[in-house]
């Protein structure tokens, strides 16, 4: 007689555990950055795609973001959230319309050495085309199996 599992529906237990590794790990260090609109990533996208179409606004720079304890969002899923990344264009001579963010960190192993990447799009998308332009971004990672959200605020 074979008895079968539903992997699909895990339990919460170790999760915070997990959160919490990544938090003194993967995401320490880690940097939001911004991408021009008209680039569509996919899950197949490497980090040079997402530099390649990287904003150039003048002003900005990726932000290095800070992390909160491991908590619950209001649905009840396991959470860390960033601290807010502000970005502000400082005049208007390279303007950018924003299509999204990523999440960058290089990993050394074990078990291999690679560069970590989440990406989120913008629906709409940011114009920061002005001067004093402005856009704060906190994301929210999750766990099990999912790299969370971004939110945008302008």
């Amino acid at each position: 007689m074979a008895i079968q599992q539903d992997l699909t529906a895990l339990t919460q237990e170790g999760v915070f555990d997990q959160l919490s590794e990544a938090v003194a790990g993967v995401l320490s260090g880690a940097k939001l950055h911004l991408f021009k609109s008209g680039f569509t990533p996919t899950f197949n996208s490497v980090a040079a795609d997402f530099a390649a179409q990287e904003c150039d606004f003048t002003g900005y720079a990726a932000s290095t973001l800070t992390w909160s304890a491991p908590g619950l969002d209001s649905t009840g899923q396991p959470i860390t959230i960033s601290d807010r990344a502000f970005f502000q264009a400082t005049d208007a001579l390279a303007p950018n319309t924003v299509g999204g963010a990523w999440l960058q960190a290089d990993v050394t192993g074990p078990p291999a050495s690679h560069t970590a990447l989440g990406y989120w799009v913008f629906n709409p998308t940011v114009p920061m085309t002005q001067a004093l332009s402005s856009l704060g971004v906190v994301v929210g990672w999750q766990l099990p199996g999912n790299t969370g959200y971004a939110l945008a605020d302008y």
